[in-house]
């Protein structure tokens, strides 16, 4: 079994050298990674006799975003732990988590940028899950100390019996306050990216009904929010698989409704589906059941 190994990518920057020197006191005998040879060199003599023993002494590594690879080649197995403090993030994160998905490996940042945090949920989240790579954003002073407080009063609201409808987080300054470059940097990226917040669509539906004769309709009802487009998909069953029969979008107002001719006898597969941005919403699939209709008497001879 490989043994895990910490990688603090960014180390000689002044989030990096902080968290470096934390992690060395505490012994974990980081790998501390940065673009420049010689100030990862000097940082990790520097915080050598904080160690607890030689064995868990600061090694280094050189790696540069501008070159993927070389952030890639800093993770050696699944079992390892990237911890990125490179900022920007918004300008400089991506190799670093990319790197994390590709070796499977655990992905911690120090991220207060929120179009990066959303990115990271749902850009690179479903690829993570197919690697097995755990990526936790935002492990920084900007969210940790308001996430904790909150987890802390909504478990003492469940002990009093008193479960909370809502959790405000606010941060406060009191007296002088400074912020390093990095951040300044951070800051004024964000201010200069759009942020989108994509909701996903709530959305119901009804299909009536589900037995007609070849040629007959069926109505679709529904309500989808946020309001817009909503589509009807219609599937007709072969011998071995589902084909498309038809596919119609209307619009939710935020109520919708629609009729749905099948003028071939079979079994349908009826699925109702509303998008927002990114994220989709679909109704359970409904059968619909298109049947012959009755043979024509013959005329007495």
């Amino acid at each position: 079994m490989a043994t895990m190994r910490i990688v603090l990518f960014g180390a000689a920057g002044y989030t990096g050298r902080l968290t470096a020197e934390a992690m060395v006191r505490a012994g974990l005998a980081p790998v501390l990674a940065g673009r420049h040879h010689d100030a990862v060199a000097r940082l990790a003599d520097r915080l050598a006799p904080l160690s607890p023993s030689r064995d868990a002494e600061p090694r280094i590594a050189v790696a540069d975003v501008a070159d993927p690879s070389s952030v890639r080649d800093l993770l050696e197995s699944p079992s390892d732990v990237l911890v990125s403090t490179v900022g920007p993030f918004l300008e400089l994160g991506a190799p670093a988590v990319e790197a994390a998905i590709d070796a499977g490996a655990a992905y911690l940042d120090s991220t207060g940028e929120p179009p990066f945090i959303r990115r990271v949920f749902d850009e690179w989240g479903p690829r993570a899950e197919d690697t097995g790579a755990r990526l936790m954003t935002a492990f920084g002073y900007d969210y940790v100390p308001g996430n904790l407080a909150g987890a802390l009063a909504l478990r003492r609201c469940r002990e009093i019996d008193l479960p909370a409808a809502r959790v405000d987080v606010g941060y406060f300054i009191d007296g002088k306050f400074a912020i390093s470059s990095g951040t300044r940097a951070s800051a004024a990226g964000v201010e200069s990216s759009p942020v989108t917040v994509e909701v996903k669509p709530k959305l119901s539906a009804s299909v009536t009904p589900t037995q007609v004769a070849a040629g007959g309709t069926f109505q679709v009802t529904g309500e989808a929010r946020p309001e817009g487009p909503v589509e009807i998909l219609v599937e007709r069953r072969g011998a071995s698989r589902w084909a498309r029969a038809s596919l119609r979008t209307v619009r939710a107002r935020p109520k919708f409704s629609a009729s749905v001719k099948l003028a071939v006898a079979g079994s349908y597969r009826v699925t109702v589906r509303a998008t927002r941005g990114s994220r989709t919403t679909s109704a359970t699939p409904v059968r619909v059941e298109a049947s012959r209709p009755p043979a024509a008497a013959a005329p007495p001879g």
